[in-house]
C-alpha cells in the first residue's frame, strides 16, 4: 500500500471517527438537556398522563347547642370522577351515566370530548352522590370512571333553627348563619389526594400528598329544647291565624344570651336547592319593621329618666285625639285623663305623643339611640339590618307624633327584644351573644366568648318603674292579657303595625304586623320572649295575635327551666366597661363594677340555661 493510499484511509477514519463523536455529543448533550434542564418539566407532563390531583375538602367541625347537642356534622359521601383521556368512547360513557345519575347527556359528552382534547385527566361527573346512585353506579362503573369520598354537611335536626345555623355551598364553604360567620374556625385545611395509574391487580393507589385537617367545633348559647318549643309554637300559630310568615326569639336578658330563634316558613338545610332564598333568610336580624306601640316603652323611659314625668303625672289624652301638624293621630279608645301609668298600660297614643313632645325631638332621639336603635347589634350574622332611625334634624314636621309611638322608624326583632332586656335587667344593653366557645376534638377550648356589656341605658330606678308598669299590661285590664302564664306574672307589651309601603308613601291597606314582648318571671326575668305575626289574616292586634304564641312558648319554657314561681332566678353579675361613645358623639359615663366575690370576679356563664 502506498503512502498515499495509506493518507486516505487515515483521512477517512478520522472523518468517520470525528462525525461519530459529534453524533455522541450531540446524543449525550440533548440526554443531559431531557435529563437536568428539562426534567422537572417533563416529569409533570408525564405525572400528569398517569395520574390525577383530587382536592379533599376537609372534615368542618361540629356545631352543638350549650349542652353538646349536635345541631350540624359531617358525613363522608361518595363522588364520582372521571379520567377523560382514558374513556374511549365518550359518547356511551356519558349515556351509562345519565341513566345512572340523571346528569345531563349531551353536557356531559361535550365536556369529555373537550377535556380529551386538551389532554386533562381530572373532570367532576357528580359529587356527593346518594347511596342508591353508588350502588347503581358501581355496579357498570365504565373504565375511566371512579369514585373518591369528600365530606358533606348534614344537620340531623333538619329544619330546628336552619335560619340561623346557615348552611353550606358544594365545597363545604359556609355561606349563610353561624356557618359562615365561624368559617375560619370550623372549615379545617383541604387535603391533596394523588390517584396514580393502576397496580397489577388493577387497583388504584392513592398517595396523600397532604391530610386534609379537621375543622373546630363551637359550642352555641342556643338551647335545643327551647329552640324547639318556640319553633313548634311559631309554627302552630301563624298556620291558625293564617299568616304568611312569622319570627321569634328568646334570649337571656341578664347576659344577652341568645336560646333560641325561629323564622318562618322554615327550610331544611339538607335540601337547600328546594328552598326559596326568602325562605332561607333570617327574619329576625334581616327583616326591620315598625314597631308600632311596643316603642312606646322608650318615650317612657326617656321621660321617667329625663323627670317630665313620673308614675302618677297625669296626661290629657284629649279624648282620644291629637292634632301634630297637618296630621290627626286616634287612641281605639276615647281617653280623657290617664295617668302615665295608664297611657302604658292602655297603650294611649296621645298620652304617649304627648310624652315625646315633652321631651323634644333632641331628647327623644338620644334615649333612641341609646336603646340601640339604627344600630346593629353587634351579633356577627351576615345580613343583619340596622333598622331605620333618621336624626331630628331629618324629621319632618308630623315626626314628633309619630316616632314615640313606633312610627316613621324601624327596628329588626332582634333590637326589639334587647330593648325589653334592658328593662328586665335594670337598665343594661348587652352584646347579643350566640357562642360560648370553640374548642377542638377533645375539648380543649380556643376561644371563649364571654359576655359584653355595651352601655347602661337607664338607671335602675327607671327600669324597675317600667318594669312595674308593664306587669299591668299582662293583666284583665291591660292589653296583653292573653299573654298570662300560669303561676307567673309577665311584664310586656303588644304591639300593632301597620305595613308600610316599600320606597315610602304610606301604608299597606290589610297588612299588619302583630307583636308582643315580654319578659317573666317579671321581678326576677329569666327569659325575654318576643314574637312577630306577619300579615295575619283572622285579626290584626298584637293583643289577640301574637300574645296567645308568647304565652305557650314561656308556659313551656318555664316548666323545661323547672322554674318556679318566686324562686330565685340566678343572676349574671356586671362587667367592668370602659366609656361608650356613639356615632353622634354622646358620650355616656362609666359602668358600675363587677361585684365581687372572695376578692374574685364571679363568672359570667349561665350553665342553667
Amino acid at each position: 500500500m502506498t503512502n498515499g493510499n495509506t493518507e486516505n484511509i487515515k483521512k477517512r477514519i478520522f472523518i468517520v471517527f470525528s462525525f461519530l463523536s459529534v453524533l455522541y455529543l450531540c446524543a449525550f448533550l440533548r440526554d443531559f438537556y431531557l435529563q437536568i434542564i428539562e426534567h422537572k418539566i417533563l416529569k409533570e407532563r408525564a405525572d400528569k398522563q398517569t395520574t390525577q390531583k383530587i382536592v379533599i375538602n376537609p372534615v368542618r367541625g361540629i356545631v352543638f347547642d350549650r349542652n353538646y347537642r349536635s345541631l350540624a356534622v359531617s358525613i363522608d359521601v361518595n363522588s364520582v370522577y372521571a379520567n377523560p383521556l382514558k374513556i374511549k368512547n365518550p359518547q356511551k360513557v356519558a349515556e351509562v351515566i345519565s341513566q345512572l345519575l340523571g346528569v345531563n347527556r349531551k353536557s356531559l359528552e361535550s365536556r369529555l370530548n373537550s377535556m380529551r382534547n386538551d389532554k386533562k385527566t381530572f373532570a367532576w361527573i357528580k359529587r356527593k352522590i346518594t347511596d342508591d346512585e353508588f350502588k347503581r353506579l358501581e355496579r357498570v362503573k365504565p373504565k375511566g370512571v371512579d369514585f373518591v369520598k369528600e365530606s358533606q354537611r348534614f344537620y340531623p335536626k333538619e329544619e330546628l333553627a336552619s335560619q340561623f345555623i346557615g348552611f353550606t355551598g358544594i365545597d363545604n364553604d359556609g355561606l349563610e348563619g353561624i356557618e359562615r360567620l365561624f368559617e375560619k374556625f370550623i372549615k379545617g385545611e383541604s387535603g391533596i389526594r394523588v390517584v396514580t395509574e393502576k397496580d397489577a391487580k388493577g387497583r388504584s393507589v392513592y398517595v396523600f400528598e397532604k391530610p386534609r385537617s379537621e375543622g373546630k367545633n363551637i359550642v352555641l348559647t342556643i338551647d335545643e329544647n327551647i329552640q324547639y318549643i318556640v319553633q313548634s309554637e311559631l309554627e302552630k300559630r301563624v298556620e291558625k291565624v293564617k299568616a304568611s310568615g312569622g319570627c321569634a326569639v328568646v334570649m337571656n336578658p341578664m347576659n344577652g344570651d341568645i336560646l333560641a330563634m325561629a323564622s318562618m316558613p322554615k327550610f331544611n338545610a339538607n335540601q337547600i336547592n328546594q328552598y326559596s332564598p326568602s325562605d332561607r333568610r333570617n327574619k329576625v336580624i334581616s327583616d326591620p319593621y315598625e314597631p308600632g306601640s311596643t316603642f312606646k316603652v322608650i318615650t317612657a323611659c326617656a321621660a321617667l329618666e329625663e323627670s317630665v314625668a313620673k308614675p302618677d303625672t297625669v296626661l290629657d289624652c284629649s279624648n282620644g285625639f291629637i292634632q301634630v301638624a297637618n296630621k290627626r293621630i286616634r287612641d281605639v279608645h276615647k281617653y280623657g285623663k290617664l295617668t302615665f301609668e295608664q297611657v302604658i298600660q292602655k297603650s294611649s297614643n296621645v298620652g304617649t305623643i304627648k310624652l315625646g313632645m315633652m321631651l323634644g325631638p333632641s331628647q327623644l332621639y338620644k334615649y333612641i339611640s341609646l336603646f340601640g336603635v339604627g344600630q346593629r347589634t353587634g351579633i356577627g350574622l351576615y345580613g343583619e339590618s340596622p333598622g331605620i332611625m333618621r336624626s331630628p334634624e331629618k324629621w319632618s314636621g308630623t315626626s314628633i307624633g309619630a316616632i314615640p309611638i313606633g312610627q316613621e322608624v324601624s327596628v329588626t326583632p332582634l333590637q326589639l327584644a334587647l330593648i325589653y332586656s334592658v328593662i328586665a335587667n335594670g337598665g343594661i344593653l348587652y352584646k347579643p351573644r350566640i357562642a360560648l366557645r370553640i374548642e377542638d376534638s377533645e375539648k380543649n377550648i380556643i376561644k371563649e366568648f364571654n359576655p359584653e356589656i355595651k352601655r347602661r341605658v337607664v338607671s335602675e330606678k327607671t327600669a324597675k318603674i317600667l318594669s312595674s308598669i308593664l306587669k299591668g299590661v299582662v293583666s284583665e285590664e291591660g292589653t296583653g292579657n292573653l299573654a298570662k302564664v300560669k303561676g307567673f306574672q309577665v311584664a310586656g307589651k303588644t304591639g300593632t303595625a301597620q305595613k308600610a309601603k316599600r320606597g315610602g308613601g304610606g301604608y299597606l291597606s290589610n297588612k299588619y304586623v302583630s307583636s308582643f314582648v315580654g319578659y317573666l318571671p317579671a321581678d326576677k326575668p329569666a327569659v325575654t320572649i318576643l314574637v312577630t305575626i306577619d300579615e295575619p289574616s283572622t285579626a290584626h292586634y298584637g293583643g289577640i295575635i301574637a300574645a296567645p304564641a308568647f304565652s305557650r312558648m314561656a308556659d313551656r319554657i318555664m316548666r323545661y327551666l323547672n322554674i318556679k314561681q318566686g324562686e330565685e332566678t340566678p343572676a349574671i353579675p356586671m362587667i367592668v366597661e370602659a366609656e361608650n361613645r356613639l356615632p353622634d358623639g354622646l358620650v355616656f359615663s362609666k359602668l358600675e363594677k363587677t361585684k365581687k366575690s372572695n376578692g374574685k370576679n364571679l363568672p359570667v356563664r349561665n350553665r342553667n340555661l
